[in-house]
């Protein structure tokens, strides 16, 4: 059997939570969907609200059908808060495992809460060191409130925007058969810009590009004193993606060194999965 979490010492230690992730039926919401009228207390209704603003997302991983679903949780305006629902007839394992690969998260820190006891050992099957949880365990509203608890104040859902440049990004994904196919959609053009006004914002990407640009600090310093003369950046052209700038490499009287290892956009667009994946690609492809 699956040592499930609840408002316990032991579930302090767990990892954090970022994503909650939800079963429909006897859990969310009382009655099954399938068989007549469900009813979703207000509290229940409130907790999910309470978690996306404090930046802890959720989910929807539920055996129904998906129009009837969705329109349930329409009618209590939740279906906007829920990130990578999977809601269908497959088996719940399958559900989590896809879920938490396109959410990018480590099963560690995801809470699945589902009454059957079944589902919740197929979820730790399919999906090792998730925690899960019963909602009839009398500790379950304070585990949930604790989740909450932890999190850190969002109320602009900023947290939510990102994942919903993600799923963009994933559904983008879908229309490409590989990167290099995607790549060339975009006519990705370069052009070399002098001395840009845009510096610090270019040493705060150095900064926080990956653990490859093992020369990060050089750079910010370089970046902060303005010893940089020239400044390659990548730009792309309108005629596939919006116009957008990519940091490349560092210069000094005009011979390029310490290179970053990757890409990161200058001018975010939440809006704009098909730029953001497209420098992703690139630095997929050793751009």
């Amino acid at each position: 059997m699956v040592s499930d979490t609840a408002a316990t010492p032991a579930a302090a230690t767990q990892p954090s939570v970022k994503l909650v992730v939800w079963d429909l039926d006897e859990t969310l919401w009382d009655g099954i969907l399938s068989e007549g009228p469900v009813c979703l207390s207000p509290r229940r209704a409130a907790q999910l609200r309470e978690l996306v603003d404090r930046g802890v997302m959720v989910s929807i991983s539920s055996r129904n059908d998906e129009a009837t679903a969705r329109a349930e949780l329409e009618r209590h305006g939740l279906w906007d808060l829920v990130i990578f629902p999977r809601i269908n007839w497959e088996a719940k394992g399958a559900q989590i495992r896809d879920l938490i690969d396109a959410a990018q998260l480590r099963a560690p820190n995801v809470l699945f809460a589902d009454d059957n006891h079944l589902n919740r050992e197929e979820a730790v099957f399919f999906a090792p060191g998730i925690q899960a949880i019963d909602p009839a365990d009398p500790g379950f509203d304070a585990r949930i409130d604790a989740v909450s608890a932890a999190g850190k104040p969002d109320p602009d859902h900023r947290r939510l925007a990102e994942y919903r440049l993600l799923e963009a990004k994933a559904r983008e994904a879908a229309t490409f058969g590989d990167n290099a196919e995607f790549l060339r959609s975009c006519d990705i053009r370069v052009a070399i810009t002098e001395r840009p006004t845009d510096t610090a914002r270019i040493a705060d990407l150095i900064a926080r590009t990956n653990q490859l640009n093992y020369r990060k600090e050089a750079d910010q310093r370089g970046w902060a004193c303005g010893r940089s003369s020239r400044t390659p950046r990548s730009r792309r052209s309108r005629s596939a993606c919006p116009t957008g700038s990519a940091t490349t490499v560092s210069s000094v009287r005009g011979r390029a060194r310490r290179p970053c290892r990757a890409a990161r956009v200058l001018v975010q667009d939440p809006g704009d999965g098909r730029r953001a994946r497209g420098l992703r690609s690139a630095r997929a492809a050793g751009d």
